[in-house]
C-alpha cells in the first residue's frame, strides 16, 4: 500500500484546482480529508469533489467519475461568517489505472476561501 496527498487553498472557483497522476495500477482503499474553510456571510457557500474529470460535476445529474464531494453553506443570517472545518475517512474500492489523472474540483459561491487535504491510500 501507498500513500498519494493532494492539497489546495483556494478563494475562487476552479476546476482541476490540483491534480495528480497515478505511477501505478492499483485501488483506491481509503479517502482521507481535511477541509478548513471560511464563509463571509449569508447563503455563501462551497463545494469540492474529488474525480477522474477536470470539471465539477456534482451539481450534475448521472456523472460520471465523482469519488468524493463535499459542501459546506453559511446558514446565517446578516453578515456573520463561519468557518466550517471537518475532517474524515471514507473507505472504497476503486480500481485505478498507470497514467490516470485524479482532480480535485471547487465551486466557490461568495467571499470565501478553503483549504482542501486529500490523502489516497492506494494498494
Amino acid at each position: 500500500m501507498y500513500l498519494r496527498q493532494m492539497f489546495v487553498a483556494l478563494t475562487a472557483t476552479a476546476n482541476n484546482a490540483a491534480n495528480i497522476q497515478i505511477v501505478r495500477r492499483g485501488r483506491i482503499r481509503a479517502i482521507a480529508y481535511t477541509i478548513n474553510g471560511h464563509i463571509d456571510a449569508d447563503s455563501e457557500e462551497f463545494s469540492i469533489e474529488l474525480s477522474t474529470v477536470p470539471t465539477f460535476q456534482s451539481r450534475t445529474n448521472d456523472a460520471q467519475g465523482v469519488l468524493w464531494n463535499a459542501a459546506f453553506q453559511n446558514a446565517t443570517i446578516g453578515t456573520e461568517g463561519t468557518s466550517p472545518y471537518c475532517s474524515g475517512q471514507i473507505l472504497c474500492d476503486y480500481p485505478i489505472e498507470a497514467g490516470q489523472l485524479l482532480y480535485i474540483n471547487a465551486v466557490l459561491a461568495g467571499t470565501n476561501d478553503v483549504e482542501v487535504g486529500i490523502i489516497l491510500h492506494i494498494q
